[in-house]
């Protein structure tokens, strides 16, 4: 129960200090070196500490006012898994696009397998195409086709 426990905070420390808070620096201490994320909508993401710390230095350029909150945090084994929603308000370029000034939010479920005390693995769901319509990128979904 004590293992499940130290992944638990392992995994909340991710979300708050490192999403939340903007500390870099702490993912070394969070992510194994051979770490391998599994990610359908960024299938080129790079692993290793340095593939993470870029993805998360990516998530947070262009942004302000960022609220990161987990809604459900479950583990079992060696596994973590957490509902997410984050909010922020989009103002510099951020992946290609140009800031709209939009507020936006989006959720999605991360799993995380831990090895060492460290997050080895990681699969992620994010509703990507949620935060482009709310980037005006992609139109609204539109009537069902009759």
């Amino acid at each position: 129960m004590a293992l499940i426990e130290e992944h638990k905070a392992i995994v909340r420390r991710l979300a708050e200090e490192v999403i939340q808070g903007g500390n870099l620096g702490l993912i070394p201490e969070l992510f194994a070196p051979d770490y391998t994320p599994h990610d359908p909508s960024n299938p080129t993401r790079r692993g290793g500490i340095a593939g993470a710390r870029d993805f998360i230095a990516q998530l947070q350029e262009g942004v302000t006012d960022v609220r990161y909150t987990i809604e459900d945090l479950i583990a079992e084994g060696d596994k973590v898994m957490y509902r997410w929603t984050l909010t922020f308000r989009h103002t510099g370029p951020m992946m290609g696009i140009l800031p709209t000034g939009n507020s936006v939010s989006f959720g999605g479920v991360d799993i995380f397998r831990l090895a060492g005390g460290k997050i080895a693995e990681s699969w992620v769901y994010a509703d990507a195409l949620g935060m482009l319509r709310q980037f005006g990128v992609l139109p609204p979904p539109g009537p069902p086709p009759s």
